[in-house]
């Protein structure tokens, strides 16, 4: 079976709720990664087969042709039919192994995946009162306190704060044009304070009575779109592609509904079974 290549990989800023990116259209978002994929690969748009593309937010009732809205407006024959794919809150990620097991079976030789969040979310934290109440459940589990989670979120943010500095996202994100302000464009991600201290969060009132979670520490939802192209290894000396990685492996997994649920972690765990690799072997782990 094939190997799939990730090939150029490219992301919007992520925006907050009620900034730049507030009320972007979800086909034109994917428009603007879809167009950035091809441009930065320099590869020839006629040899894309397929885009596979998520959009699990509010705009999906507009936009169910995400995909082939998407190629349409990056130039796209309209031979590239395009497609919507859906796991909730994974969804890009399952677009990228639709298109990697389209790749390793031979169905196609490239193919585009991607996701986009276009709208806020409802009033409320990510999840929703079930999601509020689980993230309770769980730092009682494991007995994290306010403190905490305070200090993971004021981490949380000195670190994307210095990454920016590093230059550690620039060659990742593609500035987009903020509608309505003429030639203002957005570069950076938005709602990252490096000022954040665990003295102002200490302030905040928790979301649910003696609770730990608050507006403050909690997960932000996002807004914006990535994409990248998914090769057959085979194919990249031909196209001229340098690869960034290989997909390795993949793999899904519910949780008992009974206490708290445990998010990725089952799935992290059925996937190190299926690979042989070991936990203290994975360099980088990216969880939500």
């Amino acid at each position: 079976m094939r190997r799939a290549a990730i090939v150029a990989p490219v992301r919007t800023p992520s925006g907050v709720a009620g900034g730049a990116l507030s009320g972007m259209p979800a086909e034109w978002l994917a428009t603007t990664v879809l167009s950035a994929v091809i441009e930065r690969s320099g590869i020839d748009p006629l040899r894309i087969e397929d885009v596979a593309m998520a959009c699990v937010d509010g705009g999906l009732a507009e936009v169910p042709a995400i995909g082939a809205l998407a190629a349409r407006g990056a130039g796209l024959p309209h031979s590239v039919p395009g497609f919507l794919t859906d796991r909730h809150g994974a969804s890009g990620l399952q677009a990228v192994i639709t298109a990697a097991m389209m790749v390793q079976t031979g169905a196609a030789d490239v193919v585009v995946a991607g996701g986009v969040e276009c709208t806020a979310a409802p009033t409320g934290p990510p999840g929703g009162a079930d999601g509020l109440r689980n993230a309770e459940d769980l730092a009682r589990y494991y007995g994290i306190d306010r403190q905490a989670a305070d200090e993971f979120a004021v981490a949380s943010h000195r670190k994307a704060a210095r990454a920016w500095r590093q230059g550690c996202f620039v060659s990742e994100v593609v500035p987009v044009g903020v509608a309505g302000f003429g030639e203002h464009r957005i570069s950076r991600d938005e709602g990252v304070r490096e000022d954040l201290s665990t003295y102002t969060l200490s302030a905040l009132t928790p979301l649910l009575d003696q609770g730990v979670v608050t507006v403050g520490n909690m997960s932000a939802h996002r807004l914006g779109a990535s994409a990248c192209l998914v090769v057959a290894e085979d194919r990249l000396a031909e196209l001229g592609l340098t690869p960034m990685a290989f997909l390795a492996g993949w793999a899904a997994a519910g949780c008992d509904s009974d206490g708290p649920a445990l998010g990725a972690a089952p799935a992290v765990a059925k996937l190190l079974g299926r690979t042989g690799c070991a936990i203290d072997e994975v360099d980088l782990l990216e969880i939500n």
